[in-house]
This record gives structure tokens, sequence and C-alpha cells, in this order.
């Protein structure tokens, strides 16, 4: 099950990053380095916040049979992107809270990891 979990989150954080321009600025790429640093941030969450957080990533994931008959960390990029877009419109406000949490914080550790390194680079 923690597999199927950081597999499903390595999926969202990899399509949240292909929605942004590309930043790369010492050609390294630290998609993996964010993927773990939300799963961090799931592990640092409150008991009462954490196992309701990781059912709803597996109904998440479940849901992706909706839309290419397979798990969402099984389907190609342009489906996933397709079930994010849903999610993110969707009527339910848990919904699109989902999708803006790991959005949220896919989007800080990427931006982190990326400007830093450019500073480091700048100051070479």
């Amino acid at each position: 099950m923690a597999r199927r979990f950081d597999n499903t989150v390595s999926a969202l954080c990899y399509s949240f990053i292909a929605e942004w321009p590309p930043l790369g600025c010492d050609g390294y790429f630290y998609h993996n380095e964010v993927v773990r640093f939300v799963i961090d941030q799931h592990h640092r969450m409150p008991d009462y916040l954490r196992l309701p957080i990781k059912m709803v990533t597996f109904v998440f994931d479940i849901c992706g049979i909706f839309y290419g008959l397979s798990l969402f960390h099984n389907l190609p990029p342009e489906l996933r992107a397709l079930q994010i877009q849903s999610w993110r419109k969707a009527r339910l406000g848990p919904m699109r809270d989902f999708v803006r949490l790991y959005e949220s914080l896919t989007l800080f550790a990427w931006y982190s990891k990326n400007c830093s390194a450019a500073v480091r680079q700048e100051t070479k």
C-alpha cells in the first residue's frame, strides 16, 4: 500500500511539473527530490490528517479507471492531466482541495529547488 501511495504522489508531482515552464537552471531536474519532499510532508502531518489524505489519494488513484481503464499512476500523461483538470473543476470542494494541496506542495518544492540552484550557479 505504501508503494502505491508513493507512486500516486509521484505521478501527481510529475503531472504538475509538466504544466509549468521548464526551469532546469543547471541542467539538473529535481523531480524525484520534489516527490520525496511531498511524501515527507505527508509523513509530517498530524495523525488526524495523515490517514484521510492517504485515503483520498487512493480514491483519486482508483478514479483513473474512469479516464483510461487503469489506475491514475499507470495512465499516460495526457489522461493524467485530464483527470487532474476534472478534479480541479469539480463541484465538490474536497476534490478541488485535494488537487490544490498536492499542487501547492509540488510548486513550493519545485521552485525552491530550482531557484536555489540558479542562485548557486550565479555565484560561481
